[in-house]
This record gives C-alpha cells, structure tokens and sequence, in this order.
C-alpha cells in the first residue's frame, strides 16, 4: 500500500510472512474510509477530488433518505401502538377494544 499511514501488518513470530492484526472497530473503520479516499485520490483521469465530493455527497444524501423511511416506519409503529394509528388485523378482533387501545 503505497499510504503514508500504519498498515497495521507485522511479522509475526514463527510465521514467516506477514499477518493483518486487527485493530479496535474504531481502527478499522479509519483504514476502510482511509483505503477509500486513498483510492479517489490516485485515479488519474478527470476531476478526482470533484468526483470524491459528488460521492461523498450522494452517499450522505442516501443515508440521510434512509434513515428518514426507518424513522417514518417506527413512528408508524409507535402510533399504532399508542392506539393513535389503526391496525386492520387489530380491528377485525372482535376481542380487542376499539381504537387498538388495551
């Protein structure tokens, strides 16, 4: 790897090659967004750090849409659950109070 950072390989005892020790999940998660920037920034064509803003943009951008439909879909639960919301299976019971109320 040609980055100016640890590798994090070393020669380990009777082996004679090289290992990849692990490292902290925090450790990790540095050298895979590390690898990636390094990755944008040796390309060779073309505007790379225009091309690395766009993705990094666009990435943040999904994630931020994502979590907003998991977020709808807890308050959608949360709803039904506090009665505000009705749950057809719920209102078929005859069993069950009116209003998904316990």
């Amino acid at each position: 790897m040609n980055s100016p950072y640890d590798s994090g390989f070393e020669n380990v005892g009777d082996f004679n090659g090289f290992v990849k020790v692990p490292g902290t999940f925090e450790q990790q998660r540095k050298e895979r967004l590390s690898e990636s920037i390094d990755e944008y920034l040796n390309e060779d064509d073309g505007d790379v750090v225009g091309q690395f803003y766009q993705d990094l943009r666009d990435c943040i951008t999904d994630l931020i849409k994502y979590h907003d439909k998991r977020k709808f879909n807890a308050e959608e639960a949360l709803n039904a659950v506090l009665g505000y919301r009705p749950v057809e299976e719920l209102e078929q019971d005859p069993g069950m109070p009116q209003g998904n109320r316990l």
